[in-house]
Formats: C-alpha cells, sequence, structure tokens
C-alpha cells in the first residue's frame, strides 16, 4: 500500500508540527467530521473514539502486524487510561481459523477412535477392525497429501476432510463384514462366504462408491473457490 493510497489525518487537514493544543484538535476533528469519507468513522460524534485503520498488503501480515501494535500498546499507555481494542475482518477471519483448526485435530483423533471402537463392539475381531481403520487412514492422508502436493491452502474447509472421509471411507468395509458374519455361520467355510458376500455386494457397493464421488464432486460447480477443493478432493479419496 502505497502513501497515495491511505487516507490519515494528514490528508484532510494541516497537521503544525511539534505538540498539538487544544485549537489543534480541534480544528483537525472538525475538518475530519466535515469529510464524507472519514466522518464519523476516524473519530466518533461524542468525541470520546478515535479508530485507528491498518491497511495490509496480504492476509498472511495479520499476526506480524497485530503482534506489533500490541508492542505499541503495551509501551504507549493511553491518556486516562483508555480501553484499546483490534478488530477486523482479517483478525477474525484468522482467530476463527486457529481455532477451527484446534477444534479439528481434536474431533478428527476422537471420530476416528469412536469409529473404532464401535466396529471393535459389533464385530469383535481387531484384526477386522484395524483393516478396516487402514483403508480409513489411506483415504485420509492420500487426500490431505494431494491438497498440500497440489499447492492448495488448508483453509477451514479443508480441514473438515479427515472427519468426512473417515466414516465414508469404513462404510464399504461395515457392510462386507456384517454379511460375513451373517453367512459364515451357513458355511463354515471363509473363501466360500467372502465369494458369496463379494458377489451380491459389488453392484451394491460400485454405485454407492460412485454416487458419493459424484456428491463430492457436484460441489466443483459452487462458486467458493474453497468448496470447489473439498468436493474434488473428497471425491478423489481412495476410500470412497
Amino acid at each position: 500500500m502505497n502513501g497515495e493510497g491511505v487516507l490519515s489525518f494528514a490528508s484532510v487537514s494541516e497537521i503544525p508540527e511539534g505538540d498539538l493544543t487544544d485549537e489543534d484538535v480541534d480544528r483537525i476533528a472538525a475538518d475530519l467530521a466535515a469529510n464524507p469519507v472519514l466522518s464519523g468513522r476516524v473519530i466518533s460524534e461524542d468525541g470520546t473514539s478515535l479508530a485507528v485503520y491498518i491497511p495490509l498488503r496480504e492476509k498472511g501480515d495479520v499476526n506480524e502486524v497485530t503482534a506489533e501494535v500490541k508492542d505499541l500498546l503495551a509501551v504507549h499507555t493511553m491518556l486516562g487510561g483508555g480501553d484499546h481494542y483490534l478488530a477486523g475482518l482479517p483478525l477474525a477471519q484468522e482467530k476463527f481459523g486457529r481455532d477451527m483448526f484446534i477444534q479439528m485435530a481434536l474431533l478428527a483423533p476422537l471420530a476416528g477412535m469412536l469409529i473404532f471402537l464401535l466396529m471393535l463392539y459389533f464385530f469383535r475381531k481387531l484384526i477386522l477392525v484395524v483393516a478396516a481403520m487402514l483403508v480409513a487412514m489411506l483415504s485420509v492422508v492420500w487426500t490431505m497429501g494431494l491438497l498440500t502436493g497440489t499447492g492448495f491452502t488448508l483453509h477451514i474447509m479443508s480441514s473438515m476432510i479427515p472427519i468426512f472421509l473417515m466414516p465414508i471411507a469404513v462404510l464399504d468395509s461395515i457392510h462386507i463384514l456384517s454379511e460375513f458374519f451373517e453367512k459364515y455361520p451357513q458355511s463354515r467355510d471363509r473363501s466360500t462366504t467372502l465369494r458369496t458376500v463379494y458377489k451380491e455386494l459389488a453392484t451394491p457397493i460400485t454405485f454407492t462408491s460412485l454416487t458419493t464421488a459424484a456428491a463430492f464432486a457436484s460441489l466443483a460447480l459452487a462458486p467458493i473457490p474453497t468448496v470447489q477443493v473439498f468436493g474434488l478432493l473428497g471425491c478423489s479419496a481412495p476410500g470412497c
């Protein structure tokens, strides 16, 4: 941001050198009130609040700029013991995004653990449940690796990919395991039971996987870039 694109006190009023007198302050405030762009946005109408707007070259500069402002406020005490607040859309987005990522870092493992425990409770075979969970983990690692490998930024939307993929990735495994445990007592032969199960479920599982992939791919038509990335990466997951 160059100086020509910045509006300040000096843009609308003459600022004298040295210490300002009360008359100078009143004149500057009057000039600001008469300016249609800055009126009511820099100095409040009751004269008790002052706003300072800091332009950012890039959104990623918000943390560095915020830290510098806090350092300045810590050194320069406000007259009259007034309060100060930091606000703005980039700051709010950064705060929301940071909290969202922390929640995803906690909820994604918890979701995986819950799915694992439920499958272990229903099927009582650790090796079978671990195999199904490996498919889910492969889906998450593949998709998130593809996200970062292709150069896309990790947004709030894409951070939710593991939460969506883990239950979807184990669905086919659950169908197969359920049918296997239901039919196995009839033949007591694993190979025969597996062939029977796959013969019955091959077509339904194929169509459900294609339907899931098509649903994710349809998000690519949304006019929001983060949603488009979420949809395209979701339909590319091997577990779907």
